[in-house]
C-alpha cells in the first residue's frame, strides 16, 4: 500500500524554513561554529586544548562544537577564528 506525500519546496535557507526569528544570523553562526569544530578536529585538539588556544573555557568550546549557540554571538566566533589564524570571509 502506498500513500501520497506532499512535497514542499524550501526557501533555500533551512533555518528560515524552520521558523527561526533571525534566520540569516543563525545560519551565519552555524557556519562559523562548523568552521571552529572543523579546526578543532583538524588539529586533533581536545576541547580543553581548543579552549586554551582560543582563550575561553572548555564549556563554551563544547557548546560551540555541539552547535548550542544561544550564548555565543557571531562576532565572538569570528574573533575566535581570527585568534586561530583562520581567515573569515566577509559577510553582510
Amino acid at each position: 500500500m502506498t500513500t501520497a506525500k506532499d512535497d514542499t519546496v524550501g526557501s533555500g535557507n533551512v533555518v528560515a524554513d524552520l521558523g527561526f526569528d533571525e534566520p540569516e544570523a543563525e545560519l551565519l553562526k552555524a557556519g562559523l561554529a562548523h568552521g571552529i569544530a572543523a579546526l578543532v578536529e583538524r588539529h586533533s585538539w581536545s576541547q580543553a586544548q581548543a579552549a586554551a588556544a582560543m582563550g575561553m573555557d572548555q564549556a563554551k568550546v563544547a557548546a560551540i562544537v555541539r552547535a548550542r549557540l544561544g550564548g555565543v554571538s557571531a562576532e565572538r566566533m569570528i574573533r575566535l577564528l581570527t585568534r586561530l589564524d583562520h581567515a573569515v570571509p566577509e559577510h553582510g
